[in-house]
């Protein structure tokens, strides 16, 4: 959220005092300070009296901004974001027959043209874009959020969930990151309980790994807690069981957020804004475990058979 307005009601009950009005928008202001907020308006009203919410108020002389209305109105609605990155999250491999081999899905951020190089993600192969098709025909060029299925110069390996980039605008690719977390479910938050975790077209598994601190949000201070509760609010360390494609959110919304799913029920659990990534490796005692392939497979196996053991997951 990047554009607010924050309305004073009841100013008939100090007399229409600016004075008053003035301290409120002070600690609004100090208070917005911490939350990166680009665009904040203030009206002093009376809604009872309707002062100064469709019409001027000659109790509200001293105020020389706009009505509530006038606000609302012309306050900006669209959800931009800073980033120009291309980012397509494939969500459909479409082959209609032996001579077609497309990818579907919806452009996220960006623009493509017929000839770009693209990377694709998480394998790493290079190719380039070879055709763009929609419903009304093929085009030159596309840009977000159009719908659209590409086409590769080369035969190349991919499935749902896998992205694909221009090669000069990378995004992370780590199997951990750091997040702002939002709960929303009535049991609590546990470390190291598999959770699935949905980045738009890619579902996969994962766990938190820590929970760095509660953010109160009522004086944003930072409390340490080993859990969150419902509705509460912290930042995560979050590993999970396969390297994923995520820019942070300040950057780039639509590839910087996932959800959290519980894997018994089924129901979203929580929401998260990646924040920056982290190191991949894994930490045992001040050094690097490398875990052999047998321990792997028995640990994915009891994972999928035996979900109730809340086994931790083991990775390379």
């Amino acid at each position: 959220i990047k554009h607010v307005i924050v309305a004073v009601n009841k100013m008939d009950l100090v007399g229409y005092s600016q004075d008053t009005y003035k301290k409120i928008q002070a600690d609004y202001l100090e208070m917005a300070g911490s939350l990166d907020i680009s665009n904040i308006r203030f009206a002093p009203v009376c809604a009872l009296k309707g002062d100064n919410v469709v019409v001027r108020s000659e109790n509200l002389k001293w105020f020389r901004g706009s009505t509530l209305m006038e606000y609302l109105e012309n306050m900006p609605s669209e959800r931009g974001t800073k980033s120009n990155d291309f980012r397509f999250p494939v969500q459909y491999v479409n082959r209609p027959n032996s001579e077609f081999r497309g990818f579907s899905g919806t452009i996220t951020t960006g623009e493509i043209s017929v000839g770009d190089t693209v990377w694709i993600l998480p394998a790493g192969k290079v190719s380039t874009i070879k055709s763009i098709v929609t419903f009304d025909g093929e085009y030159q060029k596309a840009s977000a959020p159009a719908a659209v299925t590409l086409t590769l110069s080369d035969q190349v390996d991919i499935s749902r969930g896998d992205m694909i980039v221009k090669k000069d605008s990378l995004p992370n690719v780590s199997s951990r990151f750091r997040a702002k977390l939002v709960w929303m479910n009535e049991d609590a938050l546990q470390t190291h309980r598999e959770y699935y975790l949905k980045f738009n077209s890619k579902m996969t598994t994962g766990e938190f790994e820590e929970v760095q601190h509660r953010i109160d949000v009522n004086s944003f201070a930072e409390h340490k807690a080993g859990k969150l509760e419902l509705n509460e609010i912290g930042e995560v360390d979050v590993r999970i069981t396969e390297k994923v494609m995520f820019d942070d959110y300040q950057s780039n919304p639509k590839t910087g957020a996932f959800i959290v799913i519980d894997r018994i029920n089924n129901m979203t659990v929580g929401a998260g804004m990646i924040e920056q990534a982290l190191s991949d490796s894994v930490e045992v005692e001040g050094k690097t475990r490398e875990y052999g392939e047998f321990e792997l497979e028995l640990n994915a196996l009891i994972r999928k058979y035996f979900p109730h053991w809340e086994a931790k997951n083991l990775l390379k």
